[in-house]
């Protein structure tokens, strides 16, 4: 596996940092990562591990104001800002992989943006594949937290909260927590501007996308891949489609969040796996074409 790092200005003048993996030999697909709230793209370097060994090459970069990229911690302008962002991502990732297929993957609000992404600007990808998207807030905050947030988005919106992440809940792996809490590039930081971004366009999702996608995975279920069981098919939400393959996930109870990398072996050959087993038939489908 090769591992290198660039970097690339964007349209406001912010230095982003960005990572790509690739395998010994010519890759069959690239994948494009968007990863979540707080992180960076290096988290996911087990993830390139196993890609690579299956002969895929992945392309992360970390969000603005997040890792090693500039800007105010977990701020970002404007929810059209990030899409201009996954653009140039998978611009970058086409530059360097010509005439391979492009995937774009999300996890949680790497989910999000992931899937505004294809539905606002409908690019053209090999496939679009998430992991437990931010669909839907866990719990409807009480009125006055509401009301307060709606007063600082309209006074300061860049003003800086805690994301109320609990480390704990990423991973059942204590090393996994222990690892998380002690990276010096993840953070805790969101701005009134996200925090009601966060809270409002997942109901965008509630009727049209899951809908769509509930009817989609009965028509495409006599085409895909079987998905062996565990936290990825368990999930209580799941469905594929879109552009060629969308398949996302909403952690089920007893399930982390971060399923790429809880007990290593285990999550490992199922999350990883079956995501690669989708990159594969698609792959497959578009070589036919």
């Amino acid at each position: 596996m090769h591992h290198t790092e660039f970097n690339w200005r964007s349209n406001d003048g912010l230095q982003f940092y960005a990572q790509a993996w690739t395998p010994e030999e010519e890759p069959r697909a690239a994948v494009a990562l968007v990863h979540g709230l707080g992180e960076h793209s290096g988290r996911y370097a087990h993830v390139a591990a196993a890609m690579t060994a299956a002969g895929y090459a992945l392309v992360g970069f970390d969000l603005r104001g997040h890792g090693r990229s500039e800007g105010k911690r977990g701020h970002s302008p404007s929810w059209d800002t990030l899409m201009d962002d996954i653009a140039r991502l998978v611009e970058e990732t086409s530059n360097r992989f010509p005439g391979r297929p492009v995937f774009l993957y999300g996890h949680s609000l790497g989910g999000n943006l992931v899937l505004n992404y294809v539905l606002q600007r409908k690019p053209q990808l090999a496939g679009a594949i998430v992991t437990s998207p931010i669909l839907r807030t866990a719990f409807q905050p009480p009125a006055w937290k509401i009301k307060l947030g709606e007063t600082l988005y309209n006074l300061w919106p860049a003003f800086s909260l805690t994301n109320e992440i609990d480390p704990k809940g990423i991973s059942h792996d204590s090393q996994v927590v222990s690892a998380y809490v002690n990276d010096a590039l993840v953070h805790n930081r969101v701005s009134v501007e996200w925090k009601q971004l966060l809270r409002i366009t997942p109901r965008l999702f509630d009727d049209t996308l899951i809908g769509l996608c509930t009817k989609a995975v009965k028509e495409f279920a006599g085409s895909a891949p079987q998905l062996p069981s565990g936290p990825l098919h368990d999930a209580s939400e799941m469905a594929a489609v879109m552009p060629t393959v969308m398949v996302f996930a909403q952690s089920s109870p007893g399930i982390s969040h971060c399923k790429e990398e809880d007990t290593p072996e285990r999550h490992l050959d199922t999350s990883i796996k079956a995501f690669l087993r989708l990159v594969e038939h698609t792959v497959a489908h578009v070589a036919k074409q």
